[in-house]
């Protein structure tokens, strides 16, 4: 059958060129690469700052939008207004 020109082959043999061993490594390098930054992202952590820690507690220990609803023996219950 008539192939489509972007499927012509010109040179016999020239498909198998395209993946030569050069260019193989060099994709199998830059996977490499992008798998070592992905494991990197999920075994790294970011430490908070004090900062960040102290807005943190201030957030926690905040009473705006809650009301107490038991206060009796120093055992509270507070609910979300």
């Amino acid at each position: 059958g008539r192939q489509r020109p972007e499927e012509r082959q010109i040179i016999p043999g020239a498909q198998r060129r395209l993946f030569t061993p050069a260019r193989e490594e060099r994709k199998r390098s830059e996977e490499l690469k992008q798998l070592k930054a992905i494991m990197s992202r999920q075994h790294s952590s970011i430490l908070p700052g004090e900062e960040a820690f102290a807005d943190f507690k201030k957030q926690c220990l905040s009473t705006e939008n809650w009301i107490n609803k038991y206060d009796s023996d120093g055992m509270q219950v507070w609910i979300e207004a």
